[in-house]
């Protein structure tokens, strides 16, 4: 989420959106700041109505107070729901008791557990982590500061959230190498802290966003559409933007989608979201249209709804809320953890339920997980659905083999795309989370690590087989998998399934087909997640033909992913 200087911003957002707001503060209606280090940053965010002075002007080298630092972040966001006030230093009458009670409503500003301390001076890593948090920053899982001399200083709450920011070149420290995390933050280090962070601030209606945004797209307006943009932060539908309307069209976005305003009608078509989509306010609408795939969807509000178009994909829906969903594409794997889950049309690859929460149903009532189900949890092989729809109901009879040809030149991967595999819209993709583990590779990974993995130790299997065999093509209508010799999963994908319909998991080539499917090399257990199987793991695929009503295997090959070499730490 790293931003250009703000001197050097040249954006693409419409002349419209750029004048008058942004400019609306002239060098000479700010006399305080002429020559000032942090002169642009006051003038673009007094512009916007977000920094305001007293009669004794900006004073950009005074420290800030909690109380105003809150009232900053929450006219920024536009926060409204209010907590209630359970704060013994707050009466609820003080000027900035408001923007204190939405900053603890947005889980942002927890105080000291008894007083909220509005009248302190804030301190530089307190700013950081409200920052980050706001901002939907994730804490890195492996905080590293030993490139900042006092790094060590950092507090274990702090750490993680201060490490993203000072990678995404949001803080700099104030020289030196220096951090000073315990000195208190002076307003122009606020001010320039959140220029940084925000490359794009949009507040005009109906206004277009084009081409690269180097950080994080800030949206607080309604009828935003983004065009054939490339973003490499986040996109951030700030609960200021009311019950919008957001278009993303064409467009590639690094970071997380995050939906944090209620009511929003946000509609994505061919657009790859490669971090989070999070839906967490309530009563909001997503579309994944034609050409469009999101890695993740979380739902964390009431009353979301989630639609997915023929030739559009989620890798992972969790569901920590009731959400209404119409699957018309692919998902590769939902994660139902609350009760209320709606799913319509294509069932998803794999559906695993949590203990106590009632399975999911489609919406006249009828249940979408069987009992049997493979891919709910149970499935001996660790299987995880990727690989699509289509699992046939007689997974557990075993295929009949008469002399299957065995196939040889099968290219393997575990952390890349094999050689001769390509991507395209609608065909295989790479998928990042695979590179924590490597097949023959060898390392420690964290519990952190493991956990961020698909859910939980998920590694993605990448292999291409020949398509020829002599002077006929490889023809099938279903495949069978196993591992370690546990009971099979069956496939109802055929030799002739287009790229189209593949989701991202499959594809082909005049010689060879291409696959992306997903296991499992730890489980949890008691907190921690331990490696299964030594890391050991033999498959066994099968091609079958459905002849006469018997299924017939005409071609079988096998190979050994090895993850020996790892080593799951206990922390």
């Amino acid at each position: 989420m790293r931003k250009i200087p703000a001197a050097l911003l040249a954006l693409t957002l419409t002349a419209s959106l750029t004048a008058p707001q942004a400019g609306a503060a002239k060098a000479d209606s700010l006399p305080e700041l002429n020559g000032h280090w942090s002169q642009s940053a006051f003038q673009r965010w007094h512009g916007y109505g977000i920094v305001e002075g007293d009669d004794r002007g900006m004073r950009p080298d005074d420290a800030m107070m909690v109380s105003e630092f809150a009232a900053l972040l929450s006219r920024t966001m536009g926060y409204t729901k209010q907590a209630e006030n359970h704060y013994a230093d707050l009466k609820g009458d003080e000027w900035y008791a408001p923007y204190i009670l939405q900053l603890t409503a947005a889980g942002i500003l927890e105080g000291d557990g008894v007083n909220c301390n509005a009248d302190e001076l804030m301190s530089r890593e307190r700013a950081t982590v409200l920052f980050a948090r706001a901002l939907g920053i994730r804490p890195s899982e492996a905080p590293n500061l030993n490139s900042f001399v006092d790094g060590d200083s950092a507090a274990e709450w702090s750490a993680g959230y201060i490490d993203s920011m000072a990678k995404a070149g949001i803080i700099q420290g104030v020289g030196n190498d220096t951090l000073a995390l315990g000195a208190n933050i002076t307003r122009a280090s606020v001010v320039t802290v959140l220029d940084n962070a925000v490359a794009e601030y949009v507040t005009e209606k109906d206004a277009e966003i084009t081409g690269d945004v180097d950080g994080i797209l800030l949206v607080a307006a309604d009828g935003v559409a983004v065009k054939e943009a490339q973003i490499t932060g986040s996109l951030l539908l700030a609960p200021k933007a009311g019950e919008t309307t957001l278009t993303v069209e064409d467009s590639t976005l690094k970071g997380d989608l995050l939906v944090e305003t209620g009511g929003a009608d946000v509609s994505l078509t061919g657009t790859e979201v490669q971090g989070e989509v999070a839906l967490t306010g309530d009563g909001n609408a997503l579309t994944l249209g034609k050409g469009s795939k999101a890695a993740q969807v979380a739902v964390d509000g009431g009353e979301n709804t989630v639609a997915v178009a023929e030739e559009a994909s989620i890798g992972t829906l969790t569901a920590r809320a009731a959400v209404e969903v119409d699957n018309q594409g692919a998902i590769d794997k939902a994660l139902i953890q609350a009760g209320g889950v709606v799913l319509d049309g294509n069932k998803p690859g794999a559906i695993e339920v949590d203990e106590d929460v009632d399975a999911p149903t489609d919406s006249e009532g009828n249940p979408v997980v069987e009992d049997e189900q493979p891919g709910t949890g149970d499935d001996q092989d660790g299987e995880n659905g990727q690989g699509g729809g289509g699992q046939d109901e007689d997974d557990e009879q075993e295929p009949d083999v008469q002399a299957p040809v065995t196939l040889t030149d099968v290219v393997i991967s575990t952390h890349q795309l094999p050689e001769g595999v390509t991507s395209t819209e609608t065909g295989l993709s790479f998928d990042e989370s695979t590179a924590l583990v490597q097949n023959g590779g060898s390392g420690t990974l964290t519990q952190s690590q493991v956990a961020s993995m698909g859910g939980g130790g998920e590694y993605t299997v990448y292999f291409s087989i020949p398509q020829a065999l002599g002077d006929s093509t490889l023809q099938f209508d279903k495949i069978v998998r196993t591992i370690n010799g546990g009971s099979p999963t069956t496939w109802a994908v055929s030799s002739q399934t287009g790229a189209e319909e593949g989701s991202g998991w499959w594809t082909k080539s005049e010689d060879r087909y291409f696959f992306k499917w997903g296991a499992v090399f730890a489980k949890e257990a008691d907190g921690l997640y331990q490696m299964t199987d030594g890391g050991i793991y033999d498959y066994t695929l099968s091609f079958l033909k459905t002849e006469e009503g018997k299924d017939i295997a005409v071609a079988t090959c096998t190979f050994r992913i090895d993850l020996s070499g790892y080593t799951i730490s206990e922390e």
